[in-house]
């Protein structure tokens, strides 16, 4: 673990929010937070596509799963396979936000 993540505190506060060095992370309800704040720390606190971190300013990040829970695929995945850490990654606000129930294939660039 880098000395960087040493220096951030985490803190859960609700099962839907966990604040990290003063600033806002969002995920979905579907994903226990121990688990969140591990694909955190695997995604070094950046958003996996545009590289967006914790403390640039304005940045929230979000726990996605790449396989949407709502999707058609994802509704014929169980629990296990949908929360399984190779289904999620660090997003940011901006990136996720039109994501909605999409395959990152599905997704017009």
């Amino acid at each position: 673990m880098s000395e960087s993540h040493n220096n951030l505190k985490s803190k859960v506060l609700s099962p839907n929010k966990v604040f990290v060095s003063e600033k806002k992370i969002t995920f979905g309800r579907h994903v226990s937070p121990s688990l969140k704040v591990k694909i955190l720390k695997r995604d070094n606190y950046r958003c996996v596509w545009c590289g967006a971190g914790v403390n640039d300013e304005g940045v929230k990040l979000h726990v996605d799963h790449i396989i949407p829970v709502n999707s058609p695929e994802g509704r014929d995945m169980t629990i296990n396979q949908l929360n399984s850490p190779d289904n999620l990654r660090t997003l940011c606000n901006s990136c996720n936000i039109g994501k909605s129930n999409k395959l990152d294939e599905q997704l017009v660039v």
